[in-house]
């Protein structure tokens, strides 16, 4: 496991990003986050990840917020684009199973995700940053963000999922939780100029923070 997840990472969507990510918000710090009903000794069992963007030993899962959330961390996570760069660099995939365990009882849905990297973006490059979370047999919901324009800090941004897709009452055991991931850069407005996603400069990740809701089943 990867040491060193910093649960209460300061919102850092201003400048460049802030602008270039019109219609986001940024992500409020965790103690100003409502108080809400939730089950007592979430955590999670199992982790389990492969991709192109996450080789072994790269990626981690924290629960925080005392279940409220929890994190997918990348020390790897990367896509660029630019004269260098070969078609395949410009995107990044990863394939993610979370096993939360949780009391009998309960149901979730993941309300909205949270993306934390670093953006080097040039004129007329874009980026894009998706989240897309199902249960085993069920539809998935997805959130998406979109970079334009140049921009050279870290992020922190925060996208509402399309849908709620609430957990099954009715399981045995820890249920998976399947994450996909991706990020993608496109310099095909201007072919000469660069751009890249990365882990951040802060602490050197590249993180998810998917938000759940409970209720009663």
């Amino acid at each position: 496991m990867l040491g060193g997840i910093d649960a209460m990472k300061k919102a850092t969507c201003h400048g460049a990003v802030a602008a270039l990510a019109a219609g986001l918000f940024c992500a409020a710090p965790a103690g100003r986050a409502r108080a809400q009903e939730r089950p007592e000794g979430v955590r999670i069992e199992r982790l389990m990840y492969r991709g192109t963007g996450c080789r072994q030993g790269t990626a981690d899962a924290q629960i925080v917020g005392g279940g409220t959330a929890f994190i997918i961390v990348f020390t790897e996570f990367n896509a660029q684009a630019g004269p260098s760069a070969s078609p395949s660099e410009g995107r990044s995939r990863c394939n993610v199973s979370v096993h939360l365990r949780y009391p009998e009882g309960w149901s979730f849905t993941a309300a909205s995700v949270v993306y934390r990297g670093n953006a080097i973006l040039g004129p007329r490059v874009s980026a894009r940053m998706g989240a897309r979370y199902n249960f085993p047999g069920t539809p998935s919901s997805s959130a998406e963000v979109e970079l334009t324009g140049f921009a050279t800090e870290d992020f922190e941004l925060l996208r509402q999922f399309d849908t709620a897709r609430w957990s099954p009452c009715a399981r045995r055991g820890a249920l998976p939780v399947n994450v996909l991931a991706t990020v993608e850069v496109s310099n095909r407005q201007d072919r000469s100029s660069s751009g890249l996603i990365t882990v951040e400069q802060h602490d050197g990740t590249f993180d998810l923070q998917l938000n759940l809701r409970w209720r009663r089943c």
